[in-house]
């Protein structure tokens, strides 16, 4: 690291940041987590929402726990809630008027 770099480095603080996101999920997350960025025309334009929560759905009854970590986790985490079922933050975005797609 450049001497100028490493005088504004804060170790500490890095080491903070550090621990608090030590082991949270990378890769095809963060893939998915990009989806929900923003409050509506989060898919890829070519993506139906309506299709993809059928597939979800179906899905989600033979690996229940897969859809929940890579689709729940994004959904919950753009809702600001934890450990909700595909289902259950489909209906949390309807009650607060807030389109998943």
């Amino acid at each position: 690291m450049r001497e100028d770099i490493r005088a504004k480095f804060n170790v500490t603080a890095a080491a903070e940041w550090f621990k608090k996101y030590e082991g949270t999920p990378y890769g095809y997350h963060n893939f998915i987590y990009g989806w929900f960025d923003t409050p509506d025309k989060s898919l890829p334009p070519i993506t139906d929402v309506d299709f993809l929560y059928v597939i979800f759905g179906i899905v989600h009854n033979f690996i229940p726990q897969g859809i929940d970590s890579i689709v729940g986790e994004a959904v919950n985490m753009r809702l600001g809630t934890k450990n909700l079922s595909l289902h259950e933050v489909a209906m949390k975005a309807a009650d607060r008027n807030m389109s998943i797609g």
